[in-house]
């Protein structure tokens, strides 16, 4: 079994009986834990043993990077599945001694005022009982990402190529949910024909506004929903979201989710945002307009239309096409002479026309980018 980090400052705690419980269902298990904390190991405790994150926009080296840095929860000892999700109680034991209220170990140290007792009594140590908990996705640490980071480049619709340095953030946090949804499309009348012996002379007749008008297509469009957990709040501004709306996917060299190139139109994100167990940074008066986004998580769920032709159902490419199309599935439309889809471009020139919808990396939804660099 791999291990990470063992932390030192803090121990389980121990009676006759013991006071850790655990239990499992159907829907996962859940645990929970007494430690014992000594007084100069709270602030890492409270800072570590949850979980955290953080945009790193430049490497040591001063590389745009764009990507998180993560400190994975603790996970139990006994069962390494569950992962500390809650801090129950913190209780002091063994007291020490009083403090003024501004002299702590754990509050902030900005500039911002606050009102305050005057005094708080100070503890040798302190138990402190810790909630554990499945998880609905892939918890990775940083160090055992790396070998998923790649270089890697996508067509733009300006005709040229673009690379950039791919994390793979979206191998770890995230879910995917699927929600049923189909769209009925009219068909002209007189593009299908009723057939019966039963028919005046048994005779084939188009469908019309007379006998019943063109039935109607069904087209299935699922939505996909990806949500990316446990995000710091900075992330829903990266331009990087912003240059995927109306586009679908496309991956020059492996692929986003398993799905075909061309199937995902991104429509937009859903933001569940939350304090997070501690903040992260001081508050800084000097540049306030940036509060909201500071000390601030949220879950960030990726909304996409999925469309899927089945190959049998799609007719053959016209040559021509640019490399930077993609003229598959969203890209396509029906045609009911065929019975199947063909490609749809605004010009009956498809080496010049332009699609219904350009195509964009999705895996680039989870890089941070305050601009995008030229190049990229």
């Amino acid at each position: 079994m791999a291990a990470g980090t063992l932390y030192t400052k803090f121990w389980e705690s121990i009676d006759a009986v013991s006071p850790s419980v655990a239990s499992f269902g159907m829907d996962g298990g859940t645990a929970s834990m007494d430690f014992i904390v000594v007084r100069n190991g709270l602030d890492s405790f409270l800072t570590e043993i949850l979980g955290k994150a953080v945009i790193q926009k430049t490497d040591d080296n001063g590389n745009l990077t764009g990507r998180l840095i993560r400190t994975i929860p603790l996970a139990h000892p006994e069962y390494n599945w569950l992962y500390a999700s809650k801090i129950d109680r913190v209780v002091g034991i063994g007291a020490s001694g009083a403090n003024e209220a501004e002299v702590s170990i754990v509050s902030l140290t900005d500039q911002l005022e606050r009102n305050l007792p005057s005094f708080y009594v100070r503890y040798e140590k302190y138990r402190v009982t810790v909630t554990f908990e499945s998880r609905p996705y892939l918890l990775i640490n940083d160090t055992q990402m790396a070998p998923y980071w790649n270089n890697v480049s996508y067509y733009s619709p300006d005709g040229g190529g673009k690379n950039y340095r791919d994390y793979a953030e979206y191998l770890r946090y995230t879910r995917i949910k699927y929600e049923p949804n189909a769209q009925l499309l009219p068909s002209n009348n007189g593009s299908f024909f009723l057939h019966s012996p039963d028919l005046p002379g048994g005779v084939p007749q188009p469908i019309s506004q007379a006998n019943g008008a063109g039935p109607r297509i069904t087209v299935v469009k699922n939505s996909v929903k990806i949500t990316w957990f446990y995000v710091p709040y900075k992330m829903v501004t990266s331009k990087t979201i912003q240059q995927a709306y109306g586009r679908v996917n496309y991956a020059s060299t492996g692929n986003f989710f398993g799905f075909p190139d061309g199937s995902l139109l991104f429509l937009g994100m859903e933001i569940n945002d939350y304090p997070g167990p501690r903040p992260t940074a001081d508050i800084d008066l000097n540049k306030i307009d940036q509060s909201v986004y500071d000390n601030k998580y949220c879950d960030i769920t990726f909304v996409f239309e999925q469309f899927e032709v089945a190959p049998e159902m799609q007719a053959d490419t016209p040559a021509g096409v640019p490399g930077w199309v993609i003229p598959k599935h969203h890209n396509m439309m029906p045609h009911s002479g065929l019975m199947r889809y063909c490609y749809c471009c605004n010009s009956n020139n498809p080496a010049t026309g332009q699609p219904v919808f350009y195509s964009y990396d999705m895996r680039r939804l989870f890089l941070y980018r305050e601009t995008i660099p030229a190049g990229e």
